[in-house]
């Protein structure tokens, strides 16, 4: 009786348990057992090739998709929540057969706005082109006199990709998301040791870009290992089991809406210390528009500008395809006010702090 009663015990909990297995999914299906969606589509993140464990949750906390018809109108916009049952972010659509397009927007907060460059307002179903699609930096601080400088922008992240829905078929499509921003990690070091009675050590970074295109300038398939333009007309299939890992890197204007960073160093010991977060530099900006990094205490320059685009640039680094912009960095101060840049060594991490 005994071995009865622990029979049933068993039975039930495994019942149990498959019920609570499944139970993330029941909602998803009708009373016949067939999906109430037509698209589910994953969102990815694999630190630009180096793993394939998604790491998304991890870098991203939001997310804002916009889902654009066969004609490049805006049909939906629809904020990416985390799948309770896997912890990843996924939409499951009810989208009608067709050819779409999407872009998402990772850490979209107050700080930068996304918005129509043909009404300038808030992107609007039924209105909004996917090619009007921009995204700037507005967390500017003004003076009463002029314009101020900008704060950090957030680390955003951004994706792209096209799809097709078929009658009475299910559609599945992978979305990679992209680091688009730019992320320097200083240390100010001082040939002879830092001065005496500085009062507001902080950086001054000039002419920083501050939109983005939302549709992709470049397009970097994996299993083609290389990046190049992105070309709507060829590189979008609208498939509709769209599952290979693409990644696709927004359009950052270097023609226009140059802004000026100010960020506040930390006083460690003998150096300054801190880190900076912009949109994505370009290799090649307008011209007399060429970013650079200045150390200030209070109003007085410290020492020569860094023209960082020059900088990047003879390191052999491609900034206009370059997947990730994160940069630690050593600046050091010379006697007689020169600058020096090199990118930070273990030595330098281990003996400012950083890690």
């Amino acid at each position: 009786m005994n071995r009865y009663i622990l029979y049933r015990m068993q039975v039930a909990l495994f019942i149990i348990a498959v019920l609570l297995l499944n139970a993330c999914h029941i909602d998803h299906y009708g009373p016949e057992g067939e999906c109430n969606y037509t698209v589910r589509i994953f969102y990815h993140y694999n630190r630009e090739n180096t793993s394939r464990e998604n790491v998304l949750p991890d870098y991203v906390k939001w997310m804002t998709a916009y889902i654009f018809d066969s004609e490049g109108i805006l049909y939906a916009t629809h904020p990416v929540e985390i799948d309770v049952c896997d912890g990843q972010y996924a939409s499951e659509l009810n989208l009608p057969p067709g050819r779409y397009s999407i872009i998402v927007v990772g850490n979209d907060t107050s700080m930068s706005a996304t918005t129509d460059a043909a009404t300038t307002h808030t992107p609007e179903v039924g209105v909004t082109h996917r090619e009007d699609m921009l995204l700037f930096l507005q967390n500017e601080t003004p003076t009463r006199t002029a314009r101020g400088y900008f704060d950090n922008c957030g680390r955003l992240y951004h994706g792209y990709r096209t799809f097709s829905i078929a009658p009475a078929e299910l559609s599945h499509v992978r979305v990679d998301m992209v680091h688009s921003h730019c992320v320097i990690n200083y240390k100010v070091i001082w040939e002879g040791g830092m001065p005496n009675n500085l009062s507001n050590v902080h950086i001054r970074m000039q002419n920083m870009p501050s939109e983005y295109h939302l549709m992709p300038e470049f397009i970097y398939p994996e299993q083609q290992g290389l990046c190049y333009k992105h070309n709507p007309d060829s590189d979008d299939f609208y498939d509709r089991q769209e599952t290979n890992c693409i990644h696709h890197i927004a359009t950052v204007h270097n023609n226009r809406n140059y802004v000026n960073h100010r960020h506040t160093s930390t006083l460690f010991g003998q150096e300054a210390t801190g880190e900076v977060i912009t949109y994505r530099l370009r290799n090649e900006p307008e011209p007399g528009k060429i970013s650079t990094f200045t150390v200030y205490d209070a109003d007085k320059p410290l020492a020569n500008s860094v023209p960082l685009n020059d900088f990047f640039v003879r390191q052999g680094i491609n900034l206009d395809e370059t997947l990730r912009q994160e940069y630690p960095l050593v600046f050091r101060i010379n006697k007689d006010g020169s600058i020096t840049v090199a990118f930070a060594t273990v030595e330098d991490w281990d003996e400012g702090g950083w890690i």
